[in-house]
C-alpha cells in the first residue's frame, strides 16, 4: 500500500517523487523474485486529485517493465478535503467542530491540518473498515515519498511464518515537542476498564513511536473487534487533534497493549523519508527472520 497524502497539493515535484518511490519498489522489491508480483500496489489519493494526474503516474507505472506486472489499483479516500467526518457516524466519536487542527510546541509552534490528521485517523482506523482492505491478509503501509534503497526481503512472508500482526522498521521519538504525556495512561487505563493486560504498558516510555512510514498489517488482526475499539479509545481522547497523537504513537501502545510478542521489527536495508536517509543502525543489521536473498 503506498498511502499518499501529498497529492491533493498537485505538486509537479510530488508527482515525480511518487513516481520515483514506485519505480524504487519495483527494482527492490518486485524485481527481487517473480513470486512477489502477486502482492498489489492500492494508491490512496484524495477526490479532487485529477484524473490527468493519475494518467501521468499510470504511464510511468506502464512503462516500467517490472511495475508493469503489478496490479495497481487506485482508492480515493474516504471523504472529501472537508472540516467533517468521513461517517456520518465518526462525529460521535470526535465531536462537531468547525475545525480540525492542532498546534504543537514550544518553542516553535506549528500547525498540523486536517489532511495529515486525518492521516492518522485513517491508517488507523477508517482504512481497516474499507471492504477493498479486507480482501487482503497484510496490508504495506507506506508514504509516497518513503524510498527504499536496497534489496527488500519477502515482508509478507515473515509476517506470516512468525504469526506477527505488526512489523515496523524504526522506533524513535516524538521530535516536534508535542506533548505526549497521558497518552498511555489513558490507554491503559481503558484497557484495564476492558479486562486487558496492560503490564506491557509498563515499560513503554512516553513519546515512543514507530515510524508512521512504514508498517506492516495483518488484516486479521486490524480489522477485529478488539482492535478496531482500542482505535476508537484513541481517537476518542482526542489527543490526535490537541497533541499530535499520531498513529506512529499509537501504534506501540496499541500492540503493547494487544499482542506484545507479535510484533517484528525489520532491519537489514536503507530507506530515505522525503530525500532524508534513516540513520538508525538497522540498515547494518541483517535480519535472520527476513533474509535479503
Amino acid at each position: 500500500l503506498i498511502s499518499d497524502k501529498f497529492m491533493h497539493r498537485e505538486r509537479p515535484l510530488n508527482k515525480l517523487w511518487i513516481g520515483y518511490c514506485l519505480l524504487a519498489l519495483g527494482k527492490q522489491f518486485y524485481a527481487r523474485d517473480p513470486e512477489r508480483l502477486k502482492y498489489d500496489i492500492v494508491l490512496i489519493y484524495y477526490p479532487d486529485v485529477t484524473e490527468a494526474s493519475r494518467a501521468s503516474l499510470n504511464q510511468t507505472i506502464r512503462a516500467d517493465p517490472v511495475l508493469s506486472k503489478v496490479t495497481v489499483r487506485w482508492v480515493p479516500f474516504p471523504g472529501q478535503r472537508q472540516k467533517t467526518m468521513p461517517y456520518p457516524e465518526l462525529d460521535k466519536l470526535f465531536g462537531v467542530k468547525d475545525a480540525y487542527f492542532t498546534t504543537c510546541g514550544p518553542p516553535k509552534k506549528r500547525h498540523w491540518n486536517w489532511d495529515y490528521l486525518m492521516m492518522s485517523v485513517f491508517r488507523t482506523y477508517l482504512m481497516f473498515r474499507m471492504p477493498i482492505f479486507r480482501e487482503y491478509e497484510y496490508v504495506w503501509i507506506s508514504d509516497a515519498d518513503t524510498v527504499v534503497d536496497t534489496p527488500l526481503c519477502d515482508v509478507f512472508g515473515t509476517m506470516k511464518r512468525g504469526g506477527f500482526v505488526q512489523g515496523y522498521f524504526r522506533t524513535t521519538t516524538d521530535p516536534m515537542e508535542c506533548p505526549q504525556d497521558g497518552f498511555i495512561e489513558n490507554m491503559s487505563a481503558w484497557g484495564r476498564e476492558n479486562g486487558l493486560c496492560t503490564a506491557s504498558l509498563d515499560g513503554l516510555k512516553v513519546n515512543s513511536q514507530w515510524y508512521g512510514a512504514f508498517a506492516i498489517c495483518d488484516m486479521r488482526f486490524h480489522t477485529s473487534q478488539v482492535y478496531l475499539a482500542t482505535a476508537e479509545a484513541y481517537l476518542k481522547t482526542g489527543g490526535l487533534f490537541q497533541y499530535r497523537w499520531s498513529d506512529q504513537s499509537f501504534w506501540p501502545i496499541a500492540l503493547n497493549l494487544l499482542a506484545p510478542d507479535k510484533v517484528h521489527q525489520f532491519s537489514g536495508w536503507t530507506q530515505r523519508h522525503k530525500g532524508q536517509p534513516w540513520v538508525s543502525g538497522l540498515e547494518q543489521k541483517d535480519d535472520p527472520l527476513c533474509p535479503r536473498t
